[in-house]
Order: C-alpha cells, then sequence, then structure tokens
C-alpha cells in the first residue's frame, strides 16, 4: 500500500466504510494495489486495483486506470475502468475513457465521452 493512502480515522463524517482515503487537499500520483475499499476526493494520476469498492469524489480530478470490484465516479476521470460487479456514474460525474463493466449505473446529468463494453464474468 502506497503512502499516500492514508488509514481512514473513524470519526471522518464521510463514507464510513471506506478504510483508505486521498482527501481533497492532496496530490498524489503512483500506483495502488488493495484488497480494501477506497475514497478519493483529491487528485490522483496512476493505476489503482482493489478487490473492493472505489469512491472518487464530487470535486475529485482523476486521471487513472482503475480494476475494482465496484466503482462510483462523481468526479472528473479520465481512464480505464474495469469493474467485476458494478459502475456507477452519478448525475455531477465528467467521464472520459474506457468502461467494462457486467453492470452500468449512469444518472441524469452525467457526462460521458467512453467507449462501454458490458461483460458478466463467469
Amino acid at each position: 500500500m502506497l503512502g499516500i493512502f492514508k488509514k481512514k480515522p473513524s470519526d471522518l463524517p464521510f463514507n464510513s466504510f471506506a478504510e483508505y482515503y486521498i482527501g481533497a487537499e492532496v496530490v498524489a500520483a503512483g500506483n495502488c494495489k488493495t484488497d480494501q475499499d477506497v475514497f478519493i476526493d483529491g487528485q490522483f494520476h496512476g493505476d489503482i486495483s482493489t478487490t473492493g469498492l472505489i469512491e472518487l469524489a464530487k470535486n475529485s480530478h482523476i486521471k487513472a486506470d482503475i480494476t475494482a470490484r465496484t466503482a462510483i465516479i462523481e468526479g472528473d476521470y479520465s481512464g480505464n475502468v474495469k469493474t467485476i460487479d458494478e459502475l456507477h456514474i452519478s448525475s455531477c460525474a465528467s467521464v472520459e475513457g474506457n468502461l467494462e463493466t457486467a453492470n452500468l449505473i449512469v444518472d441524469k446529468g452525467a457526462i460521458m465521452k467512453a467507449k462501454i463494453k458490458m461483460k458478466r464474468e463467469t
């Protein structure tokens, strides 16, 4: 686990599910591989792989390739996403890249420029 990810203190008010987070004031780059849930509220460039859930918050700016069980994109995202279970793109998201998932949810108002491949894992 890279040092840019911090173990989330239990008293933080947002997303109590995430074990690791990048705060709003953080600008980071690198490669991360974890089995834990991740919440990113800042800026990140690189690759992220988790067997859990990743959430990119509303004010996040991400340029990364992501592999996860489930991903929620609420911010500005550019890259390739591969999820095994579900990809949820919220109404405030802006997404550009290649998306591969078994289940896709796109909220009204989301901005997308993407190639989408839907595939169920067997």
